[in-house]
């Protein structure tokens, strides 16, 4: 688990750094416990890695920019379907599923994907987008 979440937190700072390329908005960042703390121009913005998504991650998204880096696994997938109506309050907050070695990767930010699609619909839409990339 500790490695698996180092990869995640190098995938991080990495896809973070190499996104600001051109904008060039990183002030600078730090690494903690097992999150990832950017200072940009105008904000803070944190992405916190969880190799197994877990209760924390409801706590942490609540508001302000942040970011949940996970393992792209079913058991992620379902632990969002399970939690979606705890996830869709913050329209700052994303989530960023992703196959390390790969460099594989599919976002949803909660709020606008619950505005734009059924509920009946959001785990079959959810695993698709997961299918795209390997499994973790």
């Amino acid at each position: 688990m500790a490695d698996q979440l180092s990869a995640l937190l190098e995938w991080t700072i990495f896809y973070v750094k190499n996104k600001d390329i051109i904008k060039r908005e990183v002030k600078d960042y730090k690494i903690l416990k097992n999150f990832v703390e950017f200072e940009m121009k105008d904000k803070k913005h944190v992405y916190y890695a969880y190799p197994e998504l877990n209760e924390e991650v409801l706590d942490k998204c609540k508001d302000g920019w942040v970011t949940a880096v996970c393992l792209n696994k079913k058991e992620n997938i379902k632990f969002v379907v399970s939690n979606w109506d705890k996830l869709i309050h913050n329209n700052k907050f994303s989530m960023i599923f992703v196959h390390p070695s790969s460099n594989g990767k599919w976002i949803i930010f909660p709020y606008t994907h619950n505005k734009i699609t059924e509920k009946a619909s959001l785990k079959l839409g959810l695993e698709t987008m997961a299918q795209e990339v390997s499994q973790a």
